[in-house]
């Protein structure tokens, strides 16, 4: 299916999954992947369960990436992506099919740190979900190896300073590359982990513009956290070792309805195949039925 974006003539391309009982108007989970992801990176099994246990799903992508329009492409700019969550969260609230009062952001990775900075300002947010979320460029950066961040620092104030030019054509540089390489991350298991849940390789053109890897350190999206309103749970990877846990755990403390669920593994056990990826999804089920009022009836959880 395709949503109309903020930018005039430039479409969302978003999968729908619907329970099998719709009459009732079921809530409705938001889903977008992280980093340079896009949402054919195992999301459908997770998008399968939600819709499995009576929730409607909407899966979109970006503008930029993957079915979605708008160039140059594989851009990544934090505010756009903001805009277009909004967009297909507003796009719930509207449709006949959902619940516009139990309307559900879930992200996961860098979409993690995204749905908490839309909660803090979209106060009819039902709930919150945040899958091992970035929560914090300055402790992310302390918590990252400093190698990869040094070669990579002077190709993105290149592409920077030539944002500002009109005839400006972005400088791509890898957004996974292997330990000690040029990108914007090259931790031990990223590379692996991010073609892992990538079934297809041409899903994931594993290239972003640099210059916005000069302002990963300015996001971050923690300082929303006290200004949610909705329940808000957050996973843990205790072996994390993309976004560091105790940034994690912040959100968490700082949300007046936070919570949080820490599973052994590091950042890719969430996603299919990996080890925390059953138990993530069942704590994710049971916040939900928890939280959202009224509940709904539910199946036997993976």
């Amino acid at each position: 299916m395709r949503i109309p974006s903020a930018t005039t003539g430039w479409e969302l391309e978003a999968w729908q999954f619907l329970p099998s009982d719709v009459s009732s108007k079921p809530p409705v989970v938001v889903m977008a992947h992280g980093t340079g992801l896009t949402k054919a990176s195992s999301l459908r099994p997770h998008a399968e369960v939600f819709a499995a246990q009576g929730y409607g799903v909407l899966v979109f992508d970006y503008r930029r990436f993957g079915g979605s329009d708008g160039t140059p492409r594989n851009m990544l700019i934090i505010n756009e992506r903001h805009e277009d969550y909004s967009t297909v969260i507003n796009y719930a609230r509207s449709c006949e099919l959902f619940d516009p009062k139990r309307v559900v952001a879930w992200g996961t990775s860098f979409s993690g740190g995204h749905v908490i900075t839309i909660a803090g300002k979209d106060h009819e947010l039902a709930a919150v979900i945040a899958q091992c979320p970035f929560t914090d460029g300055i402790a992310s950066g302390f918590h990252l190896s400093k190698l990869p961040i040094v070669r990579t620092t002077p190709i993105a104030i290149y592409d920077l300073v030539r944002s500002l030019l009109p005839w400006y054509k972005p400088t791509y540089i890898k957004a996974a590359a292997q330990p000690g390489h040029l990108g914007y991350l090259a931790e031990p298991g990223f590379y692996d982990g991010m073609y892992r849940i990538t079934p297809n390789p041409q899903d994931f053109p594993n290239q972003l513009q640099a210059s916005e890897f000069m302002k990963l350190p300015f996001y971050r999206p923690v300082r929303a956290a006290s200004r949610i309103q909705c329940p808000i749970l957050v996973t843990i990877a205790k072996a994390d070792n993309i976004v560091p846990p105790g940034a994690v755990l912040k959100v968490a403390r700082r949300a007046p309805l936070g919570e949080s669920v820490q599973f052994e593994g590091t950042h890719f056990d969430c996603y299919q195949g990996g080890a925390s990826f059953e138990a993530g999804l069942r704590a994710q089920i049971e916040f939900l039925q928890r939280v959202l009022s009224p509940p709904i009836d539910h199946h036997e959880i993976i």
